[in-house]
């Protein structure tokens, strides 16, 4: 899709002149609040609240996504404190009649002592991530006071594939993390995006803010969804007269809230942040509105031996008068609609049974979960939302444990089950294979009933040190074949001065070979590069090479819990000499840590050969690894390790990997296992990817 032309700018802007201006959450000419909401942020904010309604100072953190916190503005001047975390805490200075306004957090503290305000710090960039979070509220968040960290992730998240499960295992172990540095959380789901194809952008983090909404529901979080199109925007008068003019309606209101660049690449105006703000400060005080039409009954049947689902579910008016509803079934986790009935109309009070077909779509789907979160678009006049619904898939889930194995012996074990979630008794037989090597057994379960796997295979003990294969799952049942595959990754532990050839991730006449070492002073890490053509001069100033490492330099003990890394990055050009270190993440080693990392300490260089060879090096110093036992010549002396060199060779920019994943890089899972001796054991780690 083409970039938009005055014309079509002046369109936007005169179509979103015609929306529905948001509502207050209550009139201005009074500051104080309902007994009701009074409650709610005493049970979900104590102290936040205390010193809300004290009108003392309030810190408040903010961890997002980069795109969540990205802003377009026809001057190009917008800022951190014109996105919606900061509108949000306008929008408290107003109701709280705080005098000193909203300030950013280190501007000027001495506004502190003249007049309260609220200030605001946020922490978002490229490697901060949902599941960087433990990491910077141990190291740099703790940098200035803080009182409330709103948390807003998910939509990078939920283009690298991460699951609802992962994902809010992500998000409790950030809440854990600012609870232990006394402070409270607002947790928030995201904003729909506005690339194309709409269909499959709308939808797309759903099934994560889904999920976060039930575990902050659980778990009694303040929670907020940036999703919920309806509280965000309403619809323009329209005499759309079926579906799809329906649907290019709402797609032109939505869009006009963003900037459309050359590249086709959608950012949100300010508008929409003031919007978001708006919406963010209503849902705290209220919570999340009642939709005015339900679903019930839920369930997704597998079709075609897996290879399409039907979503079957009931539509309830909860109003008083006649509904006319658009229902548009939108992709996402992996599933494609394929067949709807999009127009229901419905008497007040009145349910309708929904069937809707969806086929698998070009990724493998597995599941993490025992129902499936499918998204519906819901148009009935000038209202509009994305209701996601939590369908069981039926008659069986089969539901892997997705979890990294490190220090494997000869064997190693995948977790996952078959979930009966139908209403009658299943029996069947299942079959894995992995490498070759197969194994098989039977069940019999009650409806809600759970049969673990024996999913264990021997280590391949010949080949390549990192081995990247499938496994597959073959589970039957009268008139019913399901297939599950899972990728799998087996890294040999990987000792000192020991060879490793890196995996292209497109197909290269060129090859790297990783090798590390170490003394008591320094970690080397060197990777060589052969072939014709492998390393050109680039013409445009952008670097030749860049080298990422992600390195977890932890104590044994604790690298084997959850956490993350932010990598090291750098970069150079095609002429030998010195590479150019890029600042560095004070957590980059490791969560725990927490120092000002000095890149003029780092060593990088590329030295070339007679033969045409080059080798990239980098060296990091022991003093920034503090936190490592540092014990040579121990196998269980050990760093977590992956490796990405990016060259830009005749084909233009390839990349080289010591572990190729789909993952989230930084995660600590996502890495091999670097033993500190030149004799390492015959262990691995098992990536389940």
């Amino acid at each position: 899709m083409s970039a938009q032309t005055p014309a079509e700018v002046l369109h936007a802007r005169a179509l979103e002149a015609r929306l529905p201006k948001p509502t207050p959450p209550q009139s201005r000419d009074s500051f104080e609040l309902s007994e009701v909401r009074q409650q709610r942020l005493q049970k979900l904010l104590p102290k936040t609240w205390l010193k809300l309604k004290q009108r003392e100072t309030v810190h408040i953190l903010v961890l997002a996504g980069q795109r969540e916190m990205e802003i377009w503005s026809e001057d190009g001047k917008a800022g951190a404190m014109q996105t919606f975390p900061a509108l949000f805490a306008r929008e408290l200075t107003n109701q709280f009649f705080y005098t000193g306004g909203v300030r950013e957090t280190g501007k000027d503290a001495s506004l502190d002592v003249l007049a309260p305000g609220i200030s605001v710090r946020v922490l978002s960039g490229q490697d901060q991530a949902l599941v960087d979070a433990p990491s910077i509220l141990g190291s740099v968040a703790t940098q200035s006071p803080v009182d409330l960290v709103l948390i807003c992730h998910g939509l990078a998240e939920a283009e690298a594939g991460v699951s609802p499960p992962a994902f809010v295992r992500q998000m409790e172990q950030a809440v854990e993390a600012a609870h232990a540095m006394k402070a409270e959380v607002f947790a928030v789901a995201p904003w729909l995006p506005a690339s194309e194809p709409l269909e499959g952008s709308l939808g797309r983090a759903r099934p994560l803010g889904d999920a976060l909404r039930e575990q902050a529901e659980d778990e009694g979080w303040m929670f907020a969804d940036l999703g919920d199109l309806a509280a965000v925007m309403g619809m323009p008068p329209s005499d759309a007269r079926d579906d799809a003019q329906r649907f290019d309606r709402l797609s032109g209101a939505w869009r006009s809230f963003f900037h459309e660049d050359k590249g086709g690449r959608f950012m949100p105006r300010v508008a929409l942040h003031q919007r978001l703000g708006s919406v963010l400060f209503q849902m705290m005080l209220d919570g999340i509105a009642a939709p005015s039409v339900n679903f019930e009954n839920t369930a997704a049947v597998w079709k075609d031996n897996g290879a399409g689902l039907e979503l079957r579910c009931t539509v309830v008016n909860g109003t008083k008068e006649e509904q006319r509803l658009t229902v548009l079934p939108l992709i996402a986790s992996g599933w494609k609609p394929s067949e709807a009935q999009p127009e229901v109309v419905l008497a007040a009070g009145a349910k309708k049974a929904l069937v809707i077909q969806y086929a698998r779509g070009k990724e493998e789907v597995t599941l993490e979960e025992s129902v499936v979160r499918l998204p519906l678009l819901v148009i009935s006049g000038s209202r509009a939302a994305v209701m996601t619904q939590r369908a069981p898939v039926q008659p069986v889930a089969v539901v892997w444990n997705p979890d990294t194995l490190f220090n494997q012996d000869k064997k190693f074990m995948v977790g996952g089950q078959i979930m009966s979630t139908g209403t009658e008794d299943v029996s069947g037989s299942w079959e894995a294979e992995f490498l070759g090597s197969k194994l098989s057994g039977r069940f019999q379960l009650k409806p809600g009933a759970a049969q673990p796997l024996d999913l264990g295979f021997d280590l391949p003990v010949d080949g390549e040190l990192v081995r990247r294969s499938n496994l597959t799952l073959k589970v039957k049942l009268p008139g019913l074949d399901l297939t599950s595959t899972r990728p799998i990754v087996v890294a040999r532990n990987v000792g000192l001065k020991q060879a490793v050839t890196l995996t292209p991730s497109t197909e290269s006449a060129g090859r790297v070979v990783f090798l590390a070492q170490a003394d008591k002073s320094r970690l080397t890490l060197v990777c060589d590069v052969n072939g014709p053509e492998m390393l050109l001069p680039t013409v445009d100033g952008r670097p030749a090479w860049q080298m990422e490492v992600n390195l977890d330099a932890r104590s044994y003990g604790k690298r084997l819990e959850s956490g993350s890394t932010a990598p090291v990055r750098v970069t150079g050009s095609a002429t030998p000499g010195k590479g150019t270190v890029l600042p560095v993440a004070a957590w980059a080693f490791g969560t725990g840590y927490g120092a000002v990392f000095d890149p003029k300490v780092f060593h990088a260089s590329l030295v070339s050969g007679a033969d045409g060879q080059n080798q990239i090096q980098l060296v990091i110093p022991r003093s920034y690894l503090y936190l490592h036992e540092w014990a040579l010549d121990n196998g269980n002396s050990q760093f977590g390790l992956n490796v990405r060199l990016t060259l830009n060779t005749s084909k233009g920019y390839q990349t080289w990997s010591l572990v190729p994943l789909r993952q989230q890089a930084n995660g600590f899972g996502a890495q091999a296992v670097l033993e500190l001796t030149e004799k390492p054991t015959a262990r691995a780690t098992v990536i389940v990817d």
